[in-house]
């Protein structure tokens, strides 16, 4: 820039905005368009109507902040971190997800175990909330934190209950995935059989798959109209909270999420 030239200001939208910020929700509205799955470069030009350079520059910056991230072997984009924390603080403060914020929260008074709250994100299930309890468990459990869907209970219980188009690209990607991804099922013919039996019990359980002698049981939790919002979920020590040798901490997730008088 010349000396003593002033800075040109960033052009107004036709509305009296300001266009880069519309063009980053462009971009982030493609983004979150892809259920899940990371875009290229090609398909966010072809998906936001912009040239590649133009594009690239957004995507460089939204890096940076968090918003987006890029997968350093396929140079694939897809939403970051931040996006993810962002759409969850949105969500928490609907109606139907305080009054289930209110349920763990009881939940976790009752039995004094760790009580996770999930919802639904592209990448698969998002945590919205955490209360720990007062034996706190070696395990990284925060808001934010994206859990995979056929190795966790809350994973299986969203599984279950969502229609299959949400879930379906998650679920080929872990089974065809590395071991160490770890599903509590490996195919298939087996995935079928443990949804039916958790949308016909009202929970799911994940045992040795976070944590040796770590379980984990999960619950949906669904609004006055049935549909789901949220999966419910303790975590806690087998000696504790395995419900196939004493069924006292399952009974009180069932009975918070309703799921009680519902089987």
């Amino acid at each position: 820039m010349r000396p003593g030239r002033r800075p040109r200001a960033e052009p107004p939208s036709t509305s009296g905005g300001i266009k880069s910020v519309e063009i980053v929700g462009r971009i982030l509205r493609a983004l979150a368009a892809q259920e899940g799955r990371a875009g290229s470069l090609k398909e966010l030009v072809r998906s936001c109507g912009m040239s590649a350079p133009k594009i690239h520059r957004y995507l460089v910056s939204l890096v940076r902040i968090g918003l987006v991230q890029q997968d350093v072997d396929d140079r694939s984009y897809a939403l970051g971190p931040f996006a993810l924390e962002v759409g969850a603080a949105a969500a928490r403060s609907s109606e139907p997800l305080q009054d289930a914020i209110r349920r763990l929260q009881r939940l976790r008074d009752l039995i004094d175990e760790t009580i996770v709250l999930s919802v639904w994100s592209p990448h698969g299930p998002i945590i919205l909330e955490v209360e720990e309890s007062t034996r706190p468990i070696v395990m990284t459990m925060k808001r934010g934190t994206v859990l995979p869907v056929l190795s966790t209970a809350t994973g299986i219980v969203f599984c279950a209950q969502l229609p299959r188009f949400h879930t379906s690209p998650l679920i080929e990607r872990e089974l065809s995935g590395p071991l160490q991804s770890n599903p509590i099922v490996k195919n298939t013919k087996d995935l079928e059989e443990l949804l039916a039996t958790v949308r016909l019990q009202g929970y799911a359980l994940n045992s040795g798959h976070l944590l040796p002698d770590i379980i984990a049981l999960g619950a949906p939790v669904f609004d006055l109209t049935g549909s789901l919002i949220a999966v419910l979920g303790v975590i806690g020590r087998e000696d504790r909270i395995d419900p196939r040798s004493d069924d006292r901490v399952l009974q009180a997730l069932l009975a918070v999420t309703d799921r009680a008088r519902k089987n």
